[in-house]
């Protein structure tokens, strides 16, 4: 996984809008997509078509593979990063951003207002059917107005499909302000470092901080506590190891950070709910989500 840009500003603004065109539609295709971590006034609706790597949504973190679709609500915090394995397919995205005001002023779209209050945490789209993958690519067409109604049917159609809610917390993008390099970099630290021993009072001095003023405003603005967030992605990590390595469980541990097999072992079971061995014979399919 390459570095993150600490440099670059953690809110992100629209770059790709289309003349003539409410909303954006855009098709990335890359080989890898790398640490972005960055929110945005828009409704962001993914689907991948093609790739494999780690999610990030506000406190969620799990592994994402093809044929998912994510709505991301409004100011939620969010990052794809590809897998850098050097077989990996080449990454297929399909993003669509639009305000929530866009759907403002119809009486026909009061039933969603309740649906995007939800996308603020993160909406996971699983097993999509051939039907909502048509309506999606119809958004795509060249004939601008077709392409606005076709948003509106689908994002009509996802509020009656199924979803699971990603993150456990909400963000407000108040309690960003200010805040947005040094939140950053804290994450980067963590990310850049999962693999060697990282303490509280490691990262708090990075930060220039106190390890209980830096616990505190970790938590407050994370929406989770430092041991937490370091765990869980230790866990991620792992977790697409068991998936594309051969390597022993032990290797794996020790490889993500954990100090012994049985410490690995109860942390992967907290977050999993089930232990790596169980883990690692139920998928059938890389990166399939399993209690994430």
């Amino acid at each position: 996984m390459s570095k993150k840009n600490t440099s670059r500003p953690f809110r992100e603004f629209t770059k790709h809008k289309e003349d003539g065109l409410s909303f954006e539609r855009i098709h990335l295709e890359r080989e890898c997509f790398t640490n972005y971590w960055n929110y945005h006034p828009e409704i962001e609706l993914t689907f991948t078509a093609q790739g494999h790597g780690m999610r990030y949504i506000g406190d969620y973190i799990g592994p994402f593979q093809a044929n998912e679709l994510v709505m991301i609500g409004s100011y939620l915090p969010h990052d794809y990063v590809s897998s850098m394995q050097s077989d990996a397919p080449t990454s297929n995205l399909y993003v669509i951003k639009f305000k929530p005001d866009l759907f403002a002023g119809f009486v026909e779209f009061e039933h969603l207002k309740p649906f995007f209050e939800i996308a603020k945490r993160g909406l996971l789209f699983t097993n999509i059917k051939p039907q909502t993958v048509d309506l999606l690519m119809k958004v795509y067409d060249e004939n601008k107005f077709d392409a606005l109604l076709m948003l509106f049917k689908l994002v009509n159609h996802l509020k009656q499909v199924p979803y699971k809610v990603l993150s456990k917390a909400q963000y407000n993008v108040s309690q960003f302000k200010d805040t947005d390099i040094r939140l950053q970099r804290a994450f980067n630290f963590i990310h850049e470092r999962h693999h060697q021993s990282v303490s509280l009072v490691d990262i708090a001095k990075f930060c220039s901080m106190e390890p209980h003023s830096f616990s505190r405003w970790f938590r407050k603005f994370s929406g989770v506590n430092f041991l937490f967030y370091l765990n869980k992605v230790r866990v991620s990590y792992a977790c697409q190891a068991l998936n594309i390595s051969d390597k022993p469980i032990k290797n794996i541990a020790f490889e993500c950070g954990f100090s012994s097999l049985s410490t690995f072992e109860r942390v992967f079971k907290k977050y999993t709910k089930i232990t790596p061995s169980e883990y690692k014979r139920r998928l059938k399919n890389p990166f399939r989500t399993v209690n994430q």
